[in-house]
């Protein structure tokens, strides 16, 4: 028998793995003798078979216009050092914020960002978000790369920043995305995770603002700072670009590692499969090949492992 593993993500059925087990075939041929076709014979037409109907259309993801920062108090930075309770020296109306740290002068730097008018409604699913920023080219940025941490502001907050309140002086959602940066790389990594819990809170609503701090990862330290472009640099292509894509997920995870492979020993009674996606996704499998995703009523249990997920049922 063979057991197939697909899995259905929006709509769309594929294979993940067949594994051939242990089987017995017993094949006989028929004894009964068809009739010979004469060719020279008026053939009578059938019906015309109905036309099969055309597919539905794959829905495709939307691709949010850019949302630059155009108010010069809706980012900011600040300096300071964890475990005191006050940050130092706000600053709003600079044209640069720093990342990074400042060990010689034992500062840790914080910075707030504030997008507005992002029109996402409530729910949607988020595939892909990043910030871009512009490197600063007055205010120079060393080489070495910087450990950093991306929070969420809590969507209930929707002011502009000011001397004594910035992101660190507002509450943030747990979600959070490490982001180690090099000195040639001026945009995060995905954020979708981030915006997912901000679209997701049942205080966001559509055309409101989304907030975020940037600051040097706890315990880091280090000596290098990067400078870019605030929104109050004179020319609006330097401002930060909030860039994000949402909708249907309509393509397949990536598969890795099936076990087993190949053809089980004769005497194999019991296998564990198991096998590895590069996002969450719900498995099934079948000791039926050919079987509908809809059908199949043994389901794989998931675990985490890095940022593979992982498979498996006994």
């Amino acid at each position: 028998m063979n057991i197939a593993i697909p899995r259905l993500k929006s709509y769309i059925q594929f294979i993940m793995l067949s594994f051939i087990l242990v089987f017995t075939t017993a094949c006989s041929v028929s004894e009964t003798e068809e009739e010979p076709v004469d060719f020279n014979k008026e053939q009578i037409p059938g019906p015309n078979p109905e036309p099969s109907p055309e597919p539905a259309p794959t829905p495709e993801p939307t691709v949010l216009d850019p949302v630059s920062i155009s108010q010069g108090s809706d980012d900011g930075y600040s300096w300071g050092k964890y475990g005191n309770s006050d940050w130092e020296a706000d600053n709003v109306d600079n044209d640069f914020i720093r990342l990074g740290a400042a060990g010689n002068e034992d500062r840790d730097y914080i910075s707030s960002y504030m997008f507005r008018e992002v029109n996402i409604a409530p729910g949607q699913n988020i595939l892909t978000a990043k910030i871009v920023f512009t490197k600063h080219t007055e205010e120079p940025s060393d080489s070495a790369t910087l450990d950093l941490t991306i929070k969420a502001i809590n969507p209930l907050s929707q002011t502009t920043f000011s001397v004594g309140d910035l992101g660190q002086d507002r509450a943030v959602l747990s979600a959070q995305e490490q982001w180690n940066r090099s000195a040639n790389n001026w945009q995060t990594p995905d954020l979708a995770k981030l915006i997912q819990a901000i679209v997701s809170n049942s205080s966001w609503d559509a055309n409101q603002a989304m907030g975020f701090v940037i600051q040097n990862t706890s315990g880091a330290g280090g000596n290098g700072r990067h400078n870019i472009y605030s929104a109050n640099s004179s020319n609006s292509d330097n401002h930060p670009k909030l860039l994000i894509t949402y909708g249907d997920d309509v393509t397949a995870p990536r598969i890795s590692n099936p076990s087993p492979s190949g053809v089980l020993s004769l005497n194999t009674t019991n296998t564990v499969l198991s096998i590895n996606t590069d996002e969450p996704a719900s498995c099934k499998f079948s000791e039926q090949a050919d079987t509908l995703y809809a059908d199949m009523a043994s389901t794989l249990s998931t675990s985490s492992i890095s940022s593979q997920k992982q498979h498996q049922a006994s």
